[in-house]
This record gives C-alpha cells, structure tokens and sequence, in this order.
C-alpha cells in the first residue's frame, strides 16, 4: 500500500535545516510501503506548493523552505495510473487544497457517473476524493464526511489546505501521530515515526502517541488546536472475510483482483489462494510479494 506522512510546526519550532531533514527522514522511511513515486505538498508565500515525481523518496531532495509550517507527504505503490506521468501521483490539487490517499476506491467509475464529475487526465483511482470535495465547494468536517461516506474501498486521507489547517482522515487504514512541544508527526504506522526519531537522534518519550480510530477526522489549526469528529463513513469501507464459497459477494476480494492485476499477479493465482483457505487479509498480506504467489500456488499443486 502507500504511505501518508507529515509534519506540523505550529510553533515554528523546527529549524530551516531541521524541517527539510526530518522531511527527508520521514519520507525514505515511509517506502517501506512502496516506492513507485513520491510527494510533497505545502503553503509558502501565499501559495500551494506541490512537488512530486515518479521516483522513489531517497532518490529526491525534498526541500521545504525555512517558516513553512505544514508538510503533507505520500510515498506511492502504483495499482492504477503511470507513475511516470506527473498527474497521477499524490498529493493532487484541488482548488484551495491539497490531498493524498492511501487505499483503494473500487466505485470510482459510478462516482464519477452519479454525481456528473468532469474527466481529466488523471488516471488515478483517488482523484476522484478531490472531484467530490471541489464539488462540495467547501472544506470542512461535512464536505469531508460526505466525501468519505460516497466512497467504498479502502482509505486514508490527508487534506491541506491554503491556510495551513490539516485534516487527517482515517477511513481503515491507519494513521498514527507524535505530539510533541510545539509541533505534531504523523505517518501510516507507528514503525515509521519510531525509525524517522531514531535517525533524527529524538527520544520516544519525548512525545504523546495518538492512534487514530476508525471512522475519525482530525482537523489540526495554525494555533496546533486539534478538534476530532466522527463520522459513519467506516460503514462502507471497513474490513470483512467471507468463506471462499461466498466470494462472489465480497467486494474487498474484487478489489484485491484488481489490485493483484496492477501488480502483475493473475485472478487464478489469487482465487487459488481463496481456495486454499486464505482470508482477504492474508492474502493482502501476500501481496506485498507477487512472485511468493506464484510460488506458492505451484508448491500446492492446486491449479
């Protein structure tokens, strides 16, 4: 899956050269969930600045300029849009805002027929979160949690916008969040955040751990104040197994076809694997590495 990850110096109390080399930090150890492309998205001088190639993290120099206060950050496994070509990799810019996602949405095309969305050239399944929130018109928890509730797949988002408030969105995929003094870490696992402190040479204890549940938005100000709401989005995009016998109704095996089809892996490894007795989230597990799959498939003998 992808990373999100990013930092928020409310107080402005990372230095210019601290900023750019824990954004680094957190970005190279945020390819541990993959590294097709990488991204960055942030306000200087009044602008929305967005910087991201289709290149692993360590392979750039993200450097975010002395007095910004938010990094938003992605590190990207490609399951559908080239990451070669610019628009497809996050963060994507929306009007007044910035956004990236980790998850798949599996009703994109409906979305985009049901509610009248216009075609791009973006060929990513997640720019369709964008569309929606541009058709809200407005930034907020309702736009959001609407947003959210349309959407079925897997996801987590995070939203910046021109005026430096983040929102983190957790649908089920995790988010996980340091506070320290004066300013807040986040990234997709806690392993991350651990690894990036280490190399910054920073204490754990240092910092409160806040893990973010399902169904949360998160919205943190320039002031650092957090306001939490829920919502009931989690309703159309929490995890659940069904026997083999019962696949044809389960919608995460369907996107985990298709996932395994970007990655190279064929439907009849992967209904083979179902066969075998494997739930969805073995089988995602598996999918961190294609060829384990086809290995495993002919040590059964099973197809």
């Amino acid at each position: 899956m992808c990373s999100l990850f990013g930092i928020y110096d409310y107080k402005g109390v990372l230095k210019g050269n601290e900023l750019r080399k824990l954004t680094n930090v957190l970005a190279r150890e945020a390819e541990v969930r993959r590294k097709d492309a990488a991204g960055i998205a942030y306000n200087s001088n009044g602008k929305l600045r967005i910087f991201k190639r289709g290149l692993p993290a360590h392979k750039l120099c993200f450097a975010p300029p002395t007095g910004v206060k938010v990094v938003m950050g992605h590190t990207r496994l490609t399951t559908q849009g080239n990451e070669r070509y610019y628009q497809n990799n996050h963060p994507f810019q929306g009007q007044n805002f910035a956004l990236a996602h980790n998850g798949i949405i599996t009703n994109e095309l409906t979305l985009k027929q049901q509610y009248h969305l216009p075609h791009t050239n973006i060929e990513t399944d997640s720019y369709v979160a964008v569309q929606l929130l541009e058709q809200a018109d407005k930034l907020d928890f309702r736009s959001i949690h609407n947003m959210a509730e349309k959407i079925h797949g897997t996801f987590a988002f995070s939203i910046v916008d021109r005026k430096d408030t983040l929102y983190l969105v957790k649908g089920n995929n995790p988010i996980e969040i340091y506070e320290g003094d004066g300013f807040t870490l986040y990234a997709s696992t806690q392993q991350i955040l651990d690894k990036a402190l280490k190399e910054m040479r920073w204490e754990s204890n240092r910092f409160l751990h806040y893990s973010m549940k399902n169904g949360e938005t998160l919205r943190i100000t320039p002031n650092g104040q957090w306001q939490i709401e829920k919502s009931n989005f989690v309703d159309h995009s929490k995890y659940y197994t069904v026997p083999f016998s019962s696949y044809e109704d389960d919608w995460y095996f369907d996107m985990l076809l298709d996932y395994g089809e970007a990655l190279g892996v064929s439907r009849k490894d992967l209904y083979a694997l179902a066969e075998y007795g494997m739930d969805d989230d073995e089988i995602e597990e598996m999918l961190w590495e294609p060829k384990l799959i086809h290995d495993f498939v002919q040590d059964l003998a099973i197809l």
